[in-house]
């Protein structure tokens, strides 16, 4: 018994991402290298990861903007007394609500000083993580990873 085949199209596989996308050329090492220029930047001083910016008061508070695709809101990121070795150094609130924590890091490599924050909220997939380090002015970017 003979089985007709149909000539047909394979079926192309299975991809994320636009037809005919590549591999990205390189990946992001740290979040702290993304911030001082090591990855391409999109449009004047924004880079692909920055998710925010912040300024810093006289009282070591932070003060500024988080801005994503599903998020715009103004945020905060204050120090707080540490209750333990574990507990953070800072909480981050948005509209009145905590939104994370961060602890004070120094890079191994440069010994700069950033804060490495961990923020979530119920909207979001999972937690995000990011580092805030200085940037030029005076102005300290939010830089994310997963």
């Amino acid at each position: 018994m003979k089985i007709n085949k149909k000539p047909g199209r394979r079926r192309p596989p299975l991809r994320c991402g636009p037809t005919g996308a590549g591999q990205p050329s390189r990946c992001l090492q740290t979040a702290i290298e993304a911030a001082w220029g090591g990855v391409d930047t999109l449009t004047g001083d924004t880079t692909m990861a920055q998710i925010g910016t912040f300024t810093r008061t006289e009282d070591g508070i932070f003060n500024g903007t988080i801005r994503t695709l599903n998020i715009n809101v103004k945020a905060t990121i204050r120090p707080v007394t540490r209750e333990h070795d574990r507990a953070p150094d800072y909480r981050v609130a948005a509209n009145g609500v905590e939104l994370g924590a961060g602890w004070s890091r120094t890079a191994k490599d440069s010994g700069a000083e950033y804060l490495s924050l961990k923020l979530d909220d119920p909207s979001f997939n999972g937690p995000v993580y990011a580092s805030l380090v200085q940037g030029d002015n005076g102005e300290h970017k939010l830089i994310w990873s997963r």
